[in-house]
């Protein structure tokens, strides 16, 4: 049985809202993609001085239209907590940090 798609905002991925993620996910399209086809429909209505309100009205209808992904608040913390922990191994932080040894303290005249 196959799953119906659904237009939500995705947690993860999103650079704003998740509308761009959102559609991006929904017609299997890169959201980069859509998300420089909307600033070059701002770009252009900046320049012709028409219809700029235009992207950030569709913008704003799609926020209010679209629901947010429903998740487990504690799964996105962990999830969101080992993304860290990967980052903060203890390799990195050895190959990082330097000990000073031998050293003298003097005073400044």
């Amino acid at each position: 049985m196959a799953q119906k798609k659904k237009l939500i905002r995705p947690i993860k991925g999103r650079m704003l809202l998740g509308v761009c993620a959102g559609l991006g996910r929904y017609f299997k399209i890169d959201p980069k993609i859509i998300r420089v086809a909307w600033l070059v429909l701002l770009l252009l209505g900046f320049i012709s001085r028409r219809f700029f309100l235009i992207p950030v009205l569709a913008y704003c209808v799609l926020f209010v239209l679209m629901p947010a992904e429903k998740i487990n608040l504690q799964d996105y913390m962990k999830s969101s907590f080992s993304d860290y922990q990967e980052q903060a191994t203890p390799e990195h932080d050895e190959r990082t940090r330097k000990t000073l040894t031998d050293v003298q303290e003097r005073d400044l005249k």
